[in-house]
């Protein structure tokens, strides 16, 4: 059992947005999962189309509201309180072209370290933290 302090977390700020990974963390890689935080400001957009080809991801919206948009020009509303899950591969990208932050933690199981693991790594090279 370990608390994992919000400081000295890597922050990510690349294609839109805020990201914070909790785990894997710059203490301890966990083999099992990544956990973070995610935070989209009104009118921003996290505009490089994602795809984490090995892992799930699972999403549960905090605070506010985003428009999600995907393959097929599929286009979806998640908002306060909505589970958001993405399939492995699949590409997505969001928006918030609302008035208020939209505020998620998420988890991608399994783990995809190699992108993930190359976000902190940046974020921390350009002194990104916490």
């Amino acid at each position: 059992m370990k608390v994992i302090p919000e400081n000295n977390l890597p922050i990510f700020t690349g294609g839109g947005g805020i990201m914070k990974f909790f785990i894997p963390s710059p203490i301890k890689e966990s083999g099992q999962m990544v956990f973070g935080y995610f935070e989209l400001g009104p009118g921003e957009s996290h505009t490089v189309p994602g795809s984490h080809h090995f892992s799930d991801e699972v999403y549960y919206v905090i605070e506010g509201k985003m428009i999600v948009e995907g393959e097929n020009q599929k286009t979806i509303l998640v908002e306060e309180g909505n589970v958001l899950y993405i399939e492995a591969g699949e590409m997505h990208w969001g928006k918030n072209p609302f008035e208020e932050t939209v505020k998620c933690v998420f988890v991608l199981v399994p783990p995809d370290f190699p992108g993930c693991r190359a976000w902190m790594e940046e974020a921390m090279a350009a002194g990104n933290h916490n």
